[in-house]
Order: structure tokens, then C-alpha cells, then sequence
């Protein structure tokens, strides 16, 4: 007994081809959804702005959603100015670990450099990082005087799904990050 092998149908041929279409799509506009995940925590990049969603997986709802800014020539820029933004994806490895990272470029706002987040979060460790910088391509000189990692947005809610470690020491962790990093 010889056995055909399955044809395909119109209809499934065309599922397919809407599935491809609507699975390449994000990235078509270059508004993909990334997500980093350890054991414990879980960050997302928002594709409609850009902003950042943190979650533990003790908890449905995010414990925090957040956008990056800079004050630049005395004005504030939040990345939710800007019309364009970018995300990148990769594996680091430092002094601490593996981990995934994601990139967010910002860029398109008239007369504005661009402004750009790295969010890393380690593959063994209950945490992770935020850098931000501002890219000015332009020949324009600018002069940055603050730098913000988190401009929380959205309702407050209540953090008690932090299971190591209570959420003042996170952002306390955060504080000496962002102090060690951009010390003066």
C-alpha cells in the first residue's frame, strides 16, 4: 500500500498565508512586542509606545509601567514624544551572568536627539537593569541635564509581589545603579 502525502487545500493554504502575514507584520512596522523572562520577573516593551511593562509571575497585572526621559537644553523629552521608536533584542553575558536584553531607540522628533533604553534582566537572578542614554546625530549641540529611567505611568498598585526582596529595596537597588553608572 503506497501512502500520499497531504495535499493542501486553498483554505489552508490560505490560513497560512494570513498567518505569515499577520506573524511578520510587527516587525513590518518595527512595532514588536519583546519580552525578557527570568524565573521570578518578567519585563515588557509595549509596542504601541515604547514604554515598559515589569511583572513577577506571582501577579497578573504589571507592578509597574514606565517611560524614559531626558531634560535636554532645559526642556523634558519623554519617549512617549517621540513618533518613531525601534527594539532590538540580544544576549549579553557580563561579571553576573546571562541574561536577555532589549534596546529601545526613540527617534523623529524634530530638532531632538534620539533617545535610547537598554532594559537587561539576568537568566538567574531575581533582577536585572535599565541604561538610558541620549544619541544626538544631529549637528545641533545639545546639553543633557537629567536623565529619568522610570516616569511611572498609569494607576498605582499595590506592590506585595516581590517575593525575595520588598520594593523599596528594588528601587533602592535601581538608585545605586543609576548612581554608580552616571556619577559625576
Amino acid at each position: 500500500m503506497v501512502k500520499r502525502a497531504p495535499s493542501l487545500s486553498g483554505r489552508n493554504l490560505a490560513a497560512i498565508f494570513i498567518a505569515l502575514i499577520f506573524g511578520f507584520a510587527p516587525s513590518i512596522n518595527g512595532q514588536q512586542t519583546a519580552t525578557l523572562k527570568n524565573d521570578q520577573l518578567s519585563v515588557t516593551v509595549r509596542p504601541q509606545d515604547g514604554s515598559y511593562e515589569i511583572r513577577t509571575h506571582a501577579s497578573q497585572q504589571p507592578v509597574l509601567t514606565a517611560r524614559v526621559g531626558a531634560e535636554i537644553n532645559r526642556h523634558w523629552v519623554r519617549s512617549s514624544d517621540y513618533p518613531n521608536h525601534q527594539t532590538i533584542s540580544s544576549v549579553f553575558e557580563d561579571a553576573l551572568g546571562r541574561g536577555r536584553q532589549v534596546q529601545v531607540t526613540f527617534s523623529g522628533l524634530k530638532n531632538q536627539p534620539e533617545l535610547v533604553y537598554l532594559l537587561r534582566l539576568y537568566d538567574a537572578l531575581p533582577y536585572g537593569d535599565i541604561d538610558v542614554r541620549v544619541v544626538n546625530n544631529s549637528p545641533q549641540e545639545v546639553t543633557v541635564q537629567a536623565i529619568r529611567i522610570l516616569d511611572a505611568s498609569g494607576e498605582p498598585r499595590p506592590i506585595e509581589c516581590f517575593p525575595i526582596v520588598s520594593a523599596r529595596t528594588v528601587l533602592r537597588c535601581a538608585s545605586m545603579i543609576w548612581d554608580r553608572r552616571h556619577s559625576i
